[in-house]
């Protein structure tokens, strides 16, 4: 069939089919349906109807320390009679969870039993006075429950904060909580050291960074928080030179121990906010008399403690230096 020819016949039946549906006849049907319906669902909504609704369960005062060795239901089945109308308003606005309050006392091992009234009566809270609840499922709870043991880790954070060209960290990065409480079998709590975190990756830091990072879990193990906040921060930098005394550490008191020089330049980079107020504690040069007492050489490399965060990239020259030990 020519296209001109397909063209004009689908036009012709739409017309017809337009002109069908807007004739008199079929306009007042389908007004007369729509008033039909419409009163049906009317008359529908004050006569008694049932309806029923699976509502999830929030249980409050468990203790951490709690296992359930079998799972708690999660959800709970509420038959409910009522007119419609009133029943039309749970299904346009869903009542909230359930929550089941366990205030009983906890032992090392026993049963937590919620019974039906208690169950019966927060779900209660949640329906009209009109409303008449018929069937609760689960009627009651009774689950068997023993305690974990617990103990307080410190977390380790797994990051890699790259701060952007010529920045550099000006403060140490906080960890807030920097500790978790776990909880779990003895053995499995006495053998964990710490918390991991979950890898977190920042390049190109300019500024202050908030962010949250996940603890990595144990299946095992229960923790009193999954997650942890990381803030830290980054600043331009600048280097400084000055010029440091050699200190000696852990020197008895029956000897003088003395270097030569007696001052070395040290070198490095500190935050441009820092830069006025650095002073000689926040770098030391050390020599440990415990790791010269017993070597024969006369020259001793030079250790560092380095006592802020925001000082970076130290050096030191001479890198050695020639010790004499005195009898006072």
């Amino acid at each position: 069939m020519p296209e001109n020819s397909v063209k004009r016949y689908l036009t012709y039946n739409l017309l017809k089919l337009k002109s069908f549906f807007l004739s008199k006849d079929v306009l007042s049907f389908l007004v007369f349906l729509f008033l039909s319906a419409a009163f049906w669902f009317l008359n529908a909504l004050n006569q008694e109807r049932e309806l029923t609704l699976t509502l999830p369960i929030v249980y409050k005062g468990v203790p951490k320390d709690i296992h359930f060795e079998d799972q708690l239901p999660d959800e709970v089945q509420i038959n409910l009679t009522d007119q419609g109308i009133h029943l039309w308003s749970y299904v346009i606005n869903r009542p909230r969870n359930v929550e089941l309050v366990v205030d009983q006392v906890f032992q090392e091992r026993g049963i937590v039993s919620i019974p039906g009234s208690t169950i019966q009566a927060a779900v209660g809270r949640l329906v009209l006075p009109s409303t008449l609840i018929q069937i609760i499922k689960p009627e009651n709870i009774a689950v068997h429950y023993h305690r974990l043991h617990s103990k307080k880790v410190p977390v380790r954070l797994q990051a890699d904060i790259v701060p952007a060209e010529q920045y550099m960290l000006n403060n140490a990065i906080q960890l807030l909580p920097d500790s978790v409480v776990i909880y779990g079998s003895k053995s499995l709590v006495s053998k964990t050291k710490h918390a991991l975190t979950k890898q977190l990756l920042v390049e190109g830091l300019k500024d202050t960074l908030f962010s949250e990072v996940g603890l990595i879990k144990n299946d095992s193990l229960q923790y009193s928080s999954s997650y942890i906040k990381v803030r830290s921060s980054a600043e331009m930098f600048t280097e400084k030179s000055v010029n440091l005394p050699v200190q000696i550490i852990n020197q008895p008191d029956h000897l003088s121990v003395r270097s030569f020089p007696a001052e070395v330049k040290v070198t490095f980079n500190i935050t441009i906010s820092q830069f006025k107020h650095f002073t000689s504690t926040d770098i030391q040069v050390l020599i440990d008399y415990l790791e010269i007492k017993n070597h024969s050489a006369d020259k001793h490399r030079l250790q560092l403690a380095v006592h802020q965060p925001y000082i970076s990239n130290v050096r030191i020259s001479p890198e050695e230096v020639e010790f004499l030990l005195e009898e006072k």
